[in-house]
């Protein structure tokens, strides 16, 4: 089979192809969207996860509510209350006998004080209970961000794609359109037969196929796009590069342990029903509870005399103990108890979700980089075969489906690795995010990470008293016996085989999109082979 000559004239041409696309949309970027813009309008406006921070702030005020407690309760309460009585005695008046009766309206205040003192470590373990269940909604926060960034991340690079692969889509149809148009001018002077018209035709309408599908998929991608961020993409910049990779499957494995957020939201919830056994525990135990009462209201309710009019002073300490309850705090130690063990089982289980996924997305972005390579090297070797069978046809060295199918290889070639490099992308936050240390700043520089702990610190000690740190501190003593803390989880039987990431690809800013096959510089005469006969 002959070869053709002038290799690296081909080779030039379609570098200087990508150069001028480069070259064109460089203005075009001047005012371009970047993932950056994105990232910051999406994490600072987005709706659901603004619902989640309002969620997360709600939540703070249990621990308002449960160290209050130990706080002072005072209540007043002001009533007008109405009296009347009737006397069983008769009397004669004007030779007349009647019934007396007295009837009036008095006013009456009242005033109420109380004071927990002591409760053997129930308010305690309530309160550190509540906290800890703050800290594991926290974790599920960070959890729901890391996710929000994926989504946008992916959703940015998924918009790039489509409207490349729209691209390549558009080009292919162009050139498929003109093949035909050239095979019915060849079969009308008898140079090709009738089978290489319906053979251009059909490939035609594949390629109008294809083209709707881009274009429809598009569509979705971009209304995706616009749900998250909240407008409508723009012209959007390369996605810029991102370190901070695990270097090995081992230490991803290792900072997913101390960062992956459900993992740490499972401990958190864990403890938190461990100091529910407590807190159940303590409801058997003696309290100790303070408590003052003044009223002023008559002592006659159907007389409005001012000296009917009274002042009442109780003050007292009361120590309560539950006796005998029909079996009722006992039900709750033990039902305590094992929600403590659910939760226990349900960290293990988070802890093997933690190693699947971080396997799963680990081996995804290993076999991405790996077949990326293996894409551009295909796309490369298919661009200089469909020159060389396009420019082979012009002298009937090969038929139209020769030609057919190098277009058809060379744009699946071009879409496979506009997708690749897509894929690896997303990859690596998804990567980034299952290890747990994706922050905005990561794909953001600049914009200030939400801190749900500046409105906690805000509102836990409104409204305390002295007196209430004093209680809170007795109280601590006396914290019941909750159940053992369990053991750290050992992941080591169910990792797989530590394994090395592959070297990243360039970066995107750095890379030349794929030309459209229809853009290609066609080789002209003097750039076909002299000699092109089979040895």
């Amino acid at each position: 089979m002959r070869v053709l000559s002038k290799v690296l004239s081909v080779r030039t041409s379609v570098i200087a192809v990508a150069v001028a696309m480069v070259v064109a949309g460089g203005a075009e970027r001047a005012h371009a969207e970047t993932l950056a813009d994105a990232i910051t309008a999406a994490y600072q406006s987005n709706p659901n996860i603004q619902a989640q921070r309002a969620a997360m702030r709600a939540l703070d005020e249990n621990y308002t509510q449960a160290r209050a407690a130990y706080g002072l309760q005072a209540s007043a309460q002001f009533s007008e209350g109405y009296g009347y009585a009737k006397g069983p005695q008769t009397r004669t008046q004007f030779g007349q006998t009647s019934t007396p009766y007295e009837d009036a309206i008095g006013p009456s205040s009242d005033l109420s004080i109380s004071q927990a003192l002591y409760t053997n470590g129930r308010y305690a373990a309530r309160l550190k209970g509540v906290e800890a269940q703050i800290h594991a909604a926290r974790e599920n926060l960070r959890r729901i961000e890391m996710d929000l960034l994926v989504r946008v991340t992916n959703a940015y690079v998924s918009v790039r794609r489509d409207r490349e692969v729209l691209r390549i889509a558009q080009g292919g149809e162009a050139f498929l359109r003109k093949q035909l148009q050239d095979t019915e001018d060849r079969y009308s002077v008898r140079q090709v037969t009738l089978t290489d018209v319906q053979q251009a035709k059909a490939r035609l309408a594949s390629a109008q196929t294809q083209l709707a599908n881009a274009q429809a998929q598009l569509n979705v991608t971009i209304a995706n796009y616009a749900s998250l961020v909240g407008h409508l993409p723009d012209n959007l910049e390369p996605e810029p590069d991102i370190d901070g990779l695990p270097a090995t499957l081992d230490e991803a494995f290792n900072q997913a342990e101390e960062s992956n957020p459900s993992l740490n939201a499972a401990l958190f919830t864990e403890k938190a029903s461990r100091l529910g056994v407590a807190e159940a525990r303590a409801q058997r135990l003696f309290s100790v509870s303070a408590r003052a009462d003044y009223r002023n209201g008559p002592y006659q309710p159907y007389s409005a005399k001012h000296q009917n009019r009274t002042d009442t002073i109780n003050a007292g300490i009361t120590l309560t103990q539950p006796l005998f309850s029909a079996g009722q705090l006992n039900s709750q130690v033990r039902q305590s108890i094992e929600e403590n063990n659910r939760d226990k089982l349900l960290i293990d289980d988070a802890r093997r979700n933690m190693v699947l996924s971080v396997s799963q997305y680990w081996d995804q972005l290993v076999a991405a980089r790996k077949s990326l390579v293996s894409q551009e090297e295909e796309m490369k070797a298919n661009t200089v075969a469909f020159y060389g069978v396009r420019e082979e046809e012009r002298f009937a060295l090969r038929s139209t489906i020769e030609v057919l199918n190098a277009q058809a290889e060379l744009q699946n070639a071009q879409i496979g690795f506009v997708r690749g490099r897509a894929n690896e992308y997303v990859g690596r936050v998804q990567l980034l995010a299952q290890v747990g240390t994706l922050e905005v700043g990561n794909l953001a520089p600049g914009v200030a990470p939400y801190d749900p702990t500046r409105h906690f610190k805000k509102v836990r000690y409104k409204g305390v008293l002295p007196t209430d740190l004093i209680v809170q501190t007795l109280d601590k003593i006396a914290l019941p016996l909750e159940p053992k803390k369990p053991k750290a989880g050992d992941t080591t039987p169910l990792r797989p085989p530590s394994s090395e990431l592959p070297a990243k690809p360039v970066a995107a800013d750095k890379v030349a999109p794929p030309p459209s096959i229809n853009d290609l510089p066609a080789l002209s005469d003097s750039d076909a082979p002299v000699t092109t006969a089979p040895k």
